[in-house]
């Protein structure tokens, strides 16, 4: 799905925002999507917006990102660096 164009950047206002219930978050949203599309439009002027990786997106992800809250309250500074607990036995 992530290669097939779903996350294509050249239709942003398809993107799916009923997960998004707080309006004032959707208009943010939707105030991004204004200015990407905007960048696009100064993109095809001289045909730069045809470029492969504008119609994929790579993701990366981490137990770290997916459990962030717990993560958080396991993590504390220890000798001026950052160590999380959660990994330890």
């Amino acid at each position: 799905m992530v290669s097939g164009g779903v996350a294509d950047i050249h239709d942003p206002n398809k993107w799916n925002l009923t997960h998004i219930k707080n309006e004032e978050v959707r208009n943010e949203y939707r105030t991004v999507v204004n200015r990407i599309v905007d960048g696009l439009k100064f993109l095809s002027l001289f045909h730069a917006d045809t470029a492969e990786v504008l119609k994929r997106v790579d993701i990366y992800t981490s137990h770290e990102g997916l459990l962030l809250n717990y993560e958080e309250a396991l993590t504390e500074k220890v000798n001026g660096g950052m160590l999380s607990w959660s990994y330890y036995p």
